[in-house]
C-alpha cells in the first residue's frame, strides 16, 4: 500500500520539495495560459541596392514623419507610436534625428484601425457527460496465515458522480473584428529631400479588440525582425504578449 503521509524528517523534506515543485509547475502553467499569444501578418519588401550602411560602431540617422499631412504638427498619438518605432529601429542600426536635413533615411509611418467587420467564426467546444453515482458489491477473499483462501466476504463500494470528457463539437459564432495595422516605409534622403524607396514593411492583426493604442507596441515588436528584410509574401508570425521584443519596445530607449 502506498504511504502518503511523511513519517520522518527526510520524508517530510522530500514530500515538501515534491509539493513545492508541483505547485511551482502549476503556477507556471497558469501564468503561461494567462498570457495571450497573438497572430500577426507581416509583409516586407526591400531594394537591396539601396539599403543604407554605416561604418562600424556608427548608426544611420533617420527622420520619421506621418504618412499623412498634419496641419498643426505632430499629434500625441503619432509621438507615442514614433517612440516605439525609434526603439525598434535602434536594434537595426538606426538612430532618430529631429533635424530632417541631417537624416540619411526618411521613415514615413502610418498606424490605423479598420472599420468594424462582422464575420462568422467556427470554434470547437468540449462536450462533457455527467455520470451518476452508483453502488456495486465486490467479493474479497479472506486468507489464513499460510496465504490460502478460506472464505469470502462481501463489501459495498460506492462510485461517486463524475463528469467525463466525451469529445468536441464545432459551433459557429458571429463576431465583430478589427484590423490593426502599422505601415513603415523608408526612403533615401538627398539634401533633405525624399528620394527613392529603400524598404517597406506592413504588420497587421485581426481580432475582436478595437484598441489600437494598446496594440502599437505589439505591432512594432512583430515588425522588428523584418526591418530592411524581404518576406516571400505575407507571412504569419505568432508572438506572446510577454515576448522580449514587446518588453523592449514598451520600455523604450
Amino acid at each position: 500500500m502506498m504511504q502518503l503521509i511523511p513519517t520522518t524528517f527526510g520524508d517530510i523534506r522530500r514530500f515538501g520539495v515534491r509539493a513545492l515543485t508541483v505547485a511551482g509547475m502549476a503556477l507556471l502553467l497558469a501564468a503561461c495560459a494567462a498570457t495571450p499569444t497573438r497572430t500577426f501578418k507581416v509583409d516586407a519588401l526591400t531594394d537591396p541596392d539601396r539599403i543604407p550602411t554605416a561604418p562600424p560602431g556608427e548608426s544611420i540617422a533617420f527622420y520619421i514623419e506621418p504618412a499623412y499631412d498634419l496641419e498643426e504638427g505632430e499629434t500625441l498619438r503619432f509621438r507615442e507610436a514614433a517612440g516605439y518605432v525609434e526603439t525598434a529601429l535602434a536594434g537595426a542600426g538606426y538612430y532618430r534625428t529631429r533635424d530632417r536635413s541631417r537624416a540619411r533615411v526618411l521613415i514615413r509611418m502610418d498606424a490605423a484601425i479598420s472599420d468594424p467587420v462582422s464575420e462568422s467564426r467556427v470554434y470547437s467546444e468540449p462536450i462533457y457527460v455527467r455520470r451518476w453515482g452508483y453502488s456495486r458489491t465486490v467479493r474479497v477473499p479472506v486468507r489464513n496465515e499460510e496465504g490460502k483462501v478460506v472464505s469470502y466476504r462481501y463489501s459495498t463500494i460506492y462510485e461517486p458522480p463524475r463528469t467525463e470528457f466525451a469529445g468536441w463539437t464545432d459551433r459557429m459564432r458571429r463576431t465583430t473584428v478589427y484590423e490593426k495595422a502599422l505601415d513603415l516605409t523608408a526612403y533615401e534622403m538627398r539634401n533633405g529631400e525624399r528620394g527613392p524607396e529603400q524598404w517597406t514593411l506592413r504588420v497587421s492583426s485581426v481580432d475582436e479588440s478595437s484598441d489600437l493604442r494598446s496594440y502599437l507596441p505589439l505591432l512594432v515588436a512583430a515588425a522588428m525582425p523584418y526591418v530592411g528584410e524581404r518576406t516571400p509574401g505575407e507571412v504569419q508570425v505568432r508572438m506572446r504578449d510577454d515576448h522580449e521584443n514587446v518588453k523592449l519596445v514598451r520600455r523604450g530607449i
